[in-house]
């Protein structure tokens, strides 16, 4: 987790930040797929994908859930069903 040479969460205890929401940057590009089937999937794969990585920083820090744009009404709530859950 982090790029830098101190992790994410060393570098929010020094800022002194109790809890953090995290905006996954790829999560943007997700929801801009032509396909709706396809936009549908990866939204849902995006969610569960940010879920597990988060995981084992759920104590401190939460992804927000990547909400694809929905053309039609079969099913518009299917993607923030796969959203983690707040612990």
């Amino acid at each position: 987790m982090g790029r830098g040479k101190q992790p994410l969460r060393v570098v929010r205890d020094q800022l002194g930040l109790d809890f953090s929401v995290i905006y996954p940057i790829w999560g943007l590009m997700v929801g801009n797929v032509g396909d709706e089937e396809i936009r549908r999937a990866a939204c849902r794969a995006m969610n569960v994908y940010s879920a597990e990585v988060f995981a084992p920083y759920a104590d401190r820090m939460t992804p927000v859930a990547a909400i694809c744009f929905i053309q039609s009404l079969n099913g518009p709530n299917a993607p923030i069903t796969r959203a983690p859950k707040p612990s």
